[in-house]
């Protein structure tokens, strides 16, 4: 999945190069066909999203913490309430949970009998998130850090820097004293999004790919994650498939009885032993 993502972005990077060498160069806001003729325009191409109350997927999802280890899994999401990825590596078995609910995140080790519980910023490097905002991420919607979604009324809100068809988008005003920025690429499609402290280097990436249309808008299905959780850095891999939305959702959480509270570091340790290589 890694490679596929590569691909996408050396696609991005070879179209960038393509069209400066064929073309001249046109003013922030405009493609070299003349499509979009400001910056507002080419938000409103970019915000692409449609409403939607839930949403199951199939797929696989990988954590890459020192030893890299996959599972099949199952993907359900309530709109702004909640986020749970069951890891199922043999014959749809629950063997590990990731529930995120408000600004909490709840890991499950069903095989060790062991969770955590910590604010979802466990998966950000500490960027200050909640439910909304980690489905937006994961779903490759562009979500502006106090605001929610990206959406073309938040044109006063946002820079857009443009050349051959590549644009940066960044908030002109950081968030906790966090800064960051999404890269489109000439189809409008979200490729990256890097986050880091005011004035200094990337803490936290994301890459997408497999861009696709849905009746919620445009979705990345492809995403893969880099952050630091216990010290340690660590990486998200989801592969989603069989997207259904709207439909009756279960999502509820409850921590079985006599599973032992641990931290974040004791959980990566244990799942390297629960999901397949």
């Amino acid at each position: 999945m890694k490679k596929t993502i590569k691909l996408v972005i050396m696609a991005v990077l070879v179209g960038m190069l393509a069209t400066s060498c064929g073309s001249q160069k046109q003013n922030a806001g405009q493609t070299s066909g003349g499509e979009y003729v400001s910056s507002k325009d080419r938000l409103t191409a970019i915000a692409q999203y449609g409403s939607w109350n839930t949403l199951t997927a199939g797929g696989k999802v990988a954590l890459g913490a020192g030893k890299s280890m996959s599972s099949s899994m199952q993907l359900k999401m309530v709109r702004g309430k909640s986020i749970s990825i069951s890891m199922r590596p043999l014959f749809g078995i629950e063997v590990a949970k990731i529930h995120i609910e408000g600004d909490k995140i709840v890991i499950i080790d069903r095989i060790h009998r062991i969770y955590i519980e910590e604010k979802a910023s466990l998966l950000t490097s500490g960027v200050p998130v909640d439910v909304a905002t980690m489905q937006d991420l994961l779903l490759g919607r562009a979500h502006i850090l106090g605001k929610g979604t990206l959406s073309n009324k938040m044109s006063g809100d946002v820079t857009l820097n443009e050349k051959d068809g590549v644009v940066t988008l960044t908030p002109k005003q950081t968030y906790e004293g966090f800064g960051y920025a999404y890269t489109f690429d000439a189809d409008n499609h979200l490729v990256a999004l890097d986050v880091y402290p005011d004035g200094e280097a990337s803490i936290y990436n994301i890459l997408y790919g497999n861009t696709t249309g849905t009746v919620a808008g445009t979705v990345a299905t492809l995403i893969n994650a880099s952050t630091t959780i216990a010290g340690k850095p660590v990486t998200l891999d989801l592969n989603l498939k069989n997207l259904q939305w709207n439909g009756s959702v279960d999502n509820s959480l409850e921590i079985p009885s006599g599973y032992r509270k641990t931290d974040a570091s004791a959980i990566l340790k244990s799942l390297g032993a629960t999901t397949t290589k």
